[in-house]
């Protein structure tokens, strides 16, 4: 069996059971999700950070209208107002309303994740961590007015590919082991992460970054 091969199939070790179980607590993949920054929503393209209210005085009635996205001039009715052949054009205001993004953050965790070349099992990847953030969107006025929701959304689905290595003895053969493992994710391109007991230096750390790796160093404690 070749060095490659072997180093795949490798059997696990207590030292690296126990850095697994700390990787995959709570605390542990609050961590790796932190270090990475996955998970941060973004405002869509689609939906305006400010949308208006509007108080109409009619003949015959108060209208609040709660939602109206085109640009309003105070005095003049809009032209989409379904009271507009009744409305008292003085008495129709605007009031803008500034979204708040409010996401919601889903993580799944998986362990020994088989990579595959084609139909060749390659090796068996410690954990991959899915976030999956989803939002809704509200626009409040005061305590008095209930807030207008849009949403949910699904907004981003990223993954974290980890390697736990206890001990960093050789920092090219972990980055070749993550980087063919990320290669071949198929439809993923995964955020990758070394989780270690070991303390690298500047110069290691700045190499691995260069590689888009992140090292996450846990306590052995």
């Amino acid at each position: 069996m070749s060095k490659f091969h072997d180093e795949f199939f490798r059997h696990g070790s207590p030292v690296h059971d126990a850095l697994m179980i700390k990787c995959l607590s709570k605390d542990g993949i609050d961590k790796i999700v932190r270090a990475t920054g996955a998970g941060g929503c973004q405002w869509p393209e689609n939906i305006p950070r400010t949308i208006y209210r509007v108080l109409c005085q009619t003949k015959t009635q108060r209208v609040i209208w709660n939602e109206c996205r085109e640009e309003l001039v105070e005095g003049k009715w809009c032209e989409r107002c379904e009271y507009k052949d009744d409305c008292e054009k003085t008495h129709i205001a605007k009031i803008n309303l500034l979204g708040r993004l409010c996401p919601q953050i889903s993580i799944k965790k998986e362990t020994e994740v088989i990579i595959r070349n084609g139909t060749f099992i390659l090796g068996y990847a410690d954990a991959v961590i899915t976030v999956e953030c989803s939002y809704q969107i509200y626009y409040h006025v005061d305590d008095t007015w209930a807030p207008i929701k849009l949403g949910p959304y699904n907004n981003l689905i990223e993954t974290i590919l980890v390697e736990a290595k206890p001990e960093i003895t050789s920092i090219g053969e972990v980055v070749r082991q993550l980087k063919t493992y990320a290669l071949l994710m198929a439809s993923r391109t995964p955020y990758k992460i070394i989780a270690t007991y070991s303390k690298l230096g500047e110069d290691a750390l700045e190499y691995l970054a260069n590689e888009n790796i992140i090292v996450v160093q846990f306590d052995r404690s």
